[in-house]
C-alpha cells in the first residue's frame, strides 16, 4: 500500500455520529480495516478509546489527507511536517481546561510547558501544553501509518 492509499483509507474510515441530544462524536466505520483500528489504538497513547483522542486523530487524519491530495508524491514525514504547522490548540479557555482535566497524565504536558517558560498568561500555558499533546498524537499516528505502509 502506498502512502496516498494508506492516508485516504485511514481518513475515510472515520465518521461523525450525532447522538439524540445533538452532540457529535467521531467514530470509525464498522467495516474499517483492522490496521485502521490498530493505528487508532496506538494513537490513543495508552488510553482507552475516548472522544478527546478520536477527534484529534480524525483532525490529524484530515490534515494528512488534505496534504496528500495537494502533494501526493511527498513522503509521509514531510506530510507530517506540514500537518504539524497546521495544528492549533483549542481557542476557548474552558475547552483547554476541560482537556487538562480529562486525564491525569495531561498534567505532565502542563509541567513540560511550565519548564519551557515564556508564557504571559494561563491561556498560553494551557494552549502550549495541549499542543505538546497534539504533537505526540501526530507523531504516533505517523509512526503507525508508516509501519502499515512498510508492511504492505
Amino acid at each position: 500500500m502506498n502512502t496516498q492509499e494508506c492516508i485516504k483509507q485511514f481518513y475515510i474510515s472515520f465518521q461523525p455520529v450525532t447522538m439524540n441530544d445533538g452532540t457529535t462524536f467521531i467514530n470509525t466505520e464498522s467495516d474499517s480495516p483492522a490496521w485502521v483500528q490498530n493505528v487508532i489504538r496506538k494513537s490513543h497513547l495508552g488510553h482507552l478509546p475516548n472522544s478527546y483522542y478520536y477527534s484529534t486523530i480524525y483532525h490529524i487524519a484530515g490534515l494528512l489527507y488534505d496534504t496528500v491530495i495537494d502533494n501526493p508524491d511527498l513522503p509521509l514525514s514531510t506530510m507530517a511536517d506540514i500537518a504539524r504547522e497546521q495544528l492549533e490548540p483549542d481557542i476557548y479557555t474552558s475547552d483547554l481546561a476541560g482537556w487538562l482535566g480529562a486525564f491525569d497524565d495531561h498534567i505532565g504536558y502542563l509541567d513540560d510547558a511550565i519548564k519551557e517558560g515564556g508564557f504571559t498568561d494561563g491561556w498560553e500555558l494551557l494552549a502550549n501544553a495541549q499542543m505538546h499533546w497534539k504533537m505526540d498524537i501526530l507523531d504516533s499516528v505517523v509512526n503507525a501509518l508508516q509501519a502499515v505502509i512498510d508492511s504492505k
